[in-house]
């Protein structure tokens, strides 16, 4: 409140007691009582406690009915005086609205303000917020089938109501239907568009490449190896893919050199920071981000570059591809010409991108794209358990889990969870730097498949902050430590920062005053 500081407050407060709001609602004029606070300061609070009145009366309105308060906050932030009319009109418009809000908060306000629950609202908000969650998880649709039988499961309401609603949605363009598969629409129109590009790409002609002189790396290449080169300077486009250890690096390599001899402007971009940093030391040549090529506009939310302002090249070859979602993939072919070479290189067995789509396994499926999948262990790489365990693992084979001193495998068994979380802890604090010559903080990473419990996320990384920063300087951020010093991992993009998830970075300050912390990403 203008006027009031936590003097000014405490002494309102001590003069009032329970009395006060009444007072500044009924009787401002009493303020003059209060010892210190004087005219001037009395009348900056009566006229800012006035302008908030409406503010107060939505809080209000809406905690009444189930609302916490951030969330309460964030709505009259976004509707201001018009927020408790959008609320009665429609709660489930709060899931689009308003970040932090989803279907499962706006269905409880619903109840809360008596909408019924069969009423086409709210079967509508069902539908969208289960094409969102499985968008979440990786989707681009979900059956229509099975989304009537979720649907009528996760609502309580009978499966028949499901028909009209979906109508309702697609003539309103919120969602499509094509072949009993739902959409998003954005999803829907990102598919369609991929395999548009992908097929205006192949259908243009593109002259061969003669091998020229590639720097003598060639001389170390396997038949495949030679096979995907050979690809490359033949093909408009072409997947390169393989397991760990095969050789995909030198073959990008090879077909770099080639076209850079051919006089070819060549484009280098992987989907995240490091993925590019990875491609540029292996290659020497610069690499960026697919957000960074493309000139990614956060303000507005979209890429400069697209099909009215084409990438300037002869041939753009995108490092670690599995990992591209489909709307990212239909930004990176809309923007490229007719003319140019694409070539993906990636690990198809390797996990799916985080966003909705399975890219580039389905490039490959559709068999419309020249493939060469990489099979032979390098030499170079022979050596190393690591690799050899995976393509193992791929093939359906159990690994070797014997463990050899000098190799980079080690499989360690413990019955107990907790005596896990201990093991873990001594081997990135003592035993792994010890032997490797390594920095506990900068070059180890532990990786485990869940959040809770013993060997989850949480506890290890509170065992390991511990461990490794126990004296950094600690900001409290509600039931989390944060330290000066920590680790950490982004989760989600932050297109504004130019930070995308998976990138790591270290805790340099806190700014208890602007409640900001202060991240070093890596470069």
């Amino acid at each position: 409140m203008k006027g009031v500081g936590p003097v000014s407050a405490d002494r309102i407060v001590a003069h009032f007691g329970k009395e006060t709001l009444k007072v500044l609602d009924s009787d401002p004029r009493r303020l003059l009582e209060v010892p210190g606070l004087g005219r001037k300061r009395a009348g900056l609070l009566v006229r800012s406690w006035k302008e908030q009145q409406q503010s107060r009366d939505t809080m209000v309105f809406l905690q009444s009915h189930g609302v916490g308060s951030a969330a309460a906050v964030k709505i009259w932030n976004k509707y201001e005086q018009g927020a408790i009319e959008k609320v009665r009109e429609n709660p489930y418009q709060l899931e689009r609205d308003i970040v932090g809000i989803g279907f499962l908060t706006a269905d409880s306000i619903a109840e809360e303000l008596g909408v019924a629950r069969d009423a086409p609202q709210r079967i509508q908000a069902g539908i969208c917020y289960l094409l969102e969650t499985a968008a979440n998880d990786g989707h681009t649709y979900v059956p229509e089938d099975e989304m009537k039988t979720r649907g009528a499961e996760l609502l309580g309401v009978n499966v028949k109501l499901f028909e009209p609603a979906l109508k309702f949605l697609v003539d309103h363009r919120q969602v499509v239907i094509e072949e009993s598969r739902c959409y998003l629409p954005y999803l829907h129109s990102a598919e369609v568009n991929v395999a548009a590009g992908l097929e205006r790409l192949l259908s243009s002609k593109v002259k061969t490449v003669l091998a020229g002189d590639s720097g003598g790396d060639d001389l170390d290449l396997s038949t495949s190896q030679i096979q995907a080169v050979q690809y490359a300077l033949r093909e408009k486009v072409m997947v390169l893919t393989g397991g760990p250890g095969t050789g995909k690096t030198t073959v990008t390599r090879v077909i770099l050199r080639c076209f850079h001899a051919a006089t070819l402007r060549v484009v280098l971009c992987s989907p995240t920071g490091r993925a590019a940093k990875r491609l540029e030391e292996a290659t020497g040549v610069k690499a960026k981000t697919i957000h960074r090529l493309l000139e990614f506009m956060p303000s507005e939310g979209r890429f400069r570059k697209n099909q009215d302002d084409l990438l300037e090249t002869d041939a753009i070859i995108v490092d670690e591809a599995s990992m591209i979602d489909v709307s990212l993939m239909n930004a990176l072919l809309r923007a490229l010409p007719s003319s140019v070479r694409l070539i993906l290189v990636g690990d198809v067995d390797q996990l799916p991108s985080v966003g909705p789509g399975n890219v580039m396994r389905d490039i490959i499926a559709s068999r419309k794209v020249p493939t060469l999948r990489l099979n032979e262990i390098h030499r170079q790489k022979q050596h190393s358990h690591i690799v050899i365990n995976a393509h193992s693992i791929n093939s359906g084979r159990c690994p070797n889990l014997e463990n050899n001193r000098d190799g980079d495998f080690f499989f360690v068994e413990e019955r107990e969870p907790f005596e896990v979380a201990n093991l873990i802890a001594d081997l990135v604090v003592r035993r792994i730097p010890r032997h490797r010559d390594c920095d506990s903080i900068a070059d180890i990473q532990v990786l485990t498949p869940m959040y809770r419990g013993d060997t989850g996320a949480s506890n290890l990384n509170n065992i390991l902050q511990q461990e490794l920063n126990p004296h950094g300087k600690v900001c409290r951020q509600g039931d989390r430590e944060l330290r000066v010093g920590d680790k950490v991992l982004q989760v989600r993009n932050n297109y504004d920062r130019s930070v995308f998830n998976g990138d790591l970075g270290r805790i340099v300050s806190f700014d208890a005053e602007e409640n900001l912390i202060r991240i070093q990403f890596e470069a």
